[in-house]
């Protein structure tokens, strides 16, 4: 942990603009927070990079762009971010008329430049030194798929699988999990049998631990209540930071929401990300 002298303080806020909802966040490994923010009444998409370090813009507003100047989808609307791989950050579209991604764009998180492109494969699954893909396909009316190992550096084919989707899903079953490959700790939602969670939070004076998500992590607590309104029927989202059961930061992450604000905050290294209104990021050091 952080032994400076400003620990529990706001490092650092972007405001991704007004009617802007904060919707991914990924951590590659060179310092950078690359976020997506969709903006809802214009249906659009577009992707932001931050110096963790310092909130430093690094560049705002960017569309997932082709090759030819276009929109990789027809309105800007259906598009992600995947994964994270050593320098660069890999966003996709989805397929015309389908829940499934399509494409794989590998961005610099330090100019928003696309390094190298493949419309033609759908992610999988990030190996570390390669990408687990395919590309989708039908025979006879029934779809299939032709797997395939990617370089991340270079987008091209180191190894061709086929179609053979026992070797795909055993190389899947190798894959680390997103959160821990990205070195974060993410909130749980406090259920029955929680112990070490709703001890931490009784000691620090919260008595219903059902409406909370939170992170342990030794004398630290950070926790989300979700507290309804007696008149609106409407839930507001306090978040709070404690150490050794003593409060040492607040603050209201969204008020009057017609839902509790879930997950919505994460720790990563010695920091702690959270969404405020659904515009705002916010790092506080820890």
């Amino acid at each position: 942990m952080n032994n400076g002298t400003m620990r529990f303080t706001r490092r650092w806020s972007f405001h991704a603009g007004e009617g802007a909802l904060v919707w991914q966040l990924v951590f590659p490994q060179t310092g950078e927070v690359v976020g997506q923010k969709l903006l809802r009444e214009s249906r659009r998409s577009l992707f932001f990079s931050l110096d963790s370090a310092t909130g430093r813009v690094l560049f705002d507003d960017l569309p997932l762009i082709g090759d030819d100047g276009s929109l990789n989808t027809p309105d800007g609307w259906y598009t992600g971010i995947e994964t994270t791989a050593h320098h660069l950050v890999y966003c996709y579209c989805y397929q015309r008329e389908s829940p499934e991604h399509l494409g794989l764009w590998a961005i610099d998180p330090g100019s928003g430049q696309v390094v190298w492109a493949r419309r033609d494969v759908v992610f999988v699954a990030n190996l570390e030194e390669t990408f687990l893909v395919y590309t989708p396909s039908s025979f006879g009316g029934f779809p299939e798929r032709h797997y395939l190992l990617l370089d991340p550096l270079a987008g091209s084919t180191v190894r061709t699988i086929g179609f053979d989707s026992m070797t795909a899903n055993a190389l899947r079953r190798e894959m680390t999990p997103e959160e821990d490959r990205q070195g974060l700790l993410l909130p749980q939602f406090v259920s029955e049998g929680m112990v070490e969670e709703t001890l931490a939070l009784r000691r620090a004076g919260i008595d219903a631990p059902q409406h909370c998500e939170c992170i342990v992590l030794g004398p630290l607590l950070v926790a989300a209540r979700y507290e309804p309104s007696s008149v609106s029927g409407r839930w507001n989202t306090v978040l709070g930071v404690w150490f050794d059961a003593v409060r040492v930061y607040e603050e209201v992450m969204e008020k009057d929401g017609e839902k509790p604000c879930l997950n919505n905050f994460l720790i990563r290294d010695l920091s702690l990300y959270y969404i405020k209104e659904k515009e705002e990021l916010i790092s506080v050091s820890l």
